[in-house]
């Protein structure tokens, strides 16, 4: 996706520092940028390992019933409903 995006706006950068949790994207972002001349410089970041593991683990049916009442609020573009759900959520 940023190859694309990149590529879209026509903007080719002198280097690119990405940074994220999971070693598969990383890996990704380098393979995509292979025989580029762009610098790319790619960091697993593993600090909030144990709280990503932690959040997988939980029980997530009332995350997902959230999503789905404010997906529901913005299909229907309902502004009244929408601000309700958002307010409750958050």
């Amino acid at each position: 996706m940023l190859k694309i995006l990149l590529a879209k706006i026509g903007f080719e950068p002198k280097a690119i520092v990405f940074v994220d949790d999971k070693e598969k994207h990383t890996q990704r972002v380098q393979q995509a940028f292979e025989g580029s001349s762009i610098d790319v410089t790619t960091i697993r970041y593993s600090a909030e390992d144990k709280r990503v593991d932690a959040f997988m683990a939980q029980d997530k049916s009332f995350v997902i019933a959230q999503w789905n009442r404010l997906q529901h609020a913005y299909e229907t573009q309902n502004p009244k409903r929408i601000h309700k759900v958002v307010r409750k959520t958050f």
